[in-house]
């Protein structure tokens, strides 16, 4: 008798979630949605290793312990780093409806009073509020340029948040250091470069193709070289349509309602709260 078995046999599918995508934007062999036609993935609940690694402060900030946790609980999925971020939220809030349910405990601080107060949401109702529409990929800028985009991918968001945290560090030690005037703006000059660097990329990234009167540009070194010898209005233009397009599927800030003692005190009857997915908690049962 062949008593060898898979982790995968300790659990079941718990949650059906189809995601904004449809699946598009994912290169060949990261999804695999060829068993189920209704384009839905499934989702396993966590494991004790996958809510031990959410613990990791390391994992966390390189996003080792996000590509882990979501190749562990959606078997559909073989390579979390080229999700689009349009499909994230959806799979990260579905893990955490399949591990935990659909409860979850929010601390919001109530405005007038000036107090906090614990309220506790249904986000599978959140999810459901998700921002509409559809990633759109045709764009015509005010020039006439024809842009084809594509979303941003969890490997180009956490790169980005790997960065931004560096300058921010670095932000903090120049202030803490006996750097002479003209070694602190030395490294100033460098953290603009980085920060300038990286918003070019970023855009260039996100853009598949630049078709120009008969030019096209589709190779990434063409389009990175678009990008940097662009006018600046145009850059704003698209980073404004980039941004806009990135927030599809993102979950909207949902509306609590506050308890009658409360509203007695003179809180307001309901207060608007953004829901993060924070990692120290929303994977983490308390």
């Amino acid at each position: 008798m062949d008593n060898t078995s898979t982790k995968k046999s300790f659990r079941k599918v718990e949650v059906y979630t189809t995601l904004p995508s449809g699946g598009a934007y994912w290169p060949s062999g990261a999804i695999d949605l060829s068993s189920n036609p209704t384009q839905e993935i499934g989702i396993m609940p966590m494991t004790m290793v996958d809510e031990i690694n959410m613990r990791t402060p390391d994992s966390l900030m390189n996003g080792q312990a996000i590509v882990n946790m979501i190749q562990s609980c959606c078997p559909q999925i073989k390579d979390a780093w080229h999700a689009p971020i349009l499909d994230l939220e959806t799979i990260l809030v579905g893990i955490r409806i399949a591990t935990y349910g659909p409860k979850l405990d929010v601390s919001a601080k109530i405005p007038k009073i000036d107090k906090a107060h614990e309220f506790t949401i249904d986000i599978s109702e959140a999810i459901a509020n998700l921002t509409p529409g559809k990633f759109v990929e045709k764009h015509l800028l005010k020039d006439g340029t024809q842009l084809t985009l594509k979303p941003m991918t969890y490997k180009t968001m956490t790169e980005t948040n790997l960065k931004n945290y560096e300058q921010a560090r670095l932000a903090t030690n120049l202030r803490n250091t006996n750097a002479t005037e003209s070694e602190r703006l030395a490294e100033i000059q460098k953290s603009f470069k980085n920060i300038t660097d990286l918003t070019i990329k970023n855009m260039a990234d996100q853009i598949v193709s630049v078709q120009m009167d008969n030019d096209l540009l589709n190779t990434p070194q063409q389009v990175y070289e678009y990008v940097t010898n662009i006018p600046a209005p145009i850059a704003q233009e698209i980073k404004a349509i980039v941004t806009a397009q990135n927030s599809v599927g993102t979950m909207q800030p949902i509306q609590l309602k506050v308890p009658e003692d409360l509203v007695k005190q003179g809180a307001p009857e309901s207060i608007t709260q953004s829901l993060i997915l924070d990692q120290s908690n929303f994977f983490v049962l308390n």
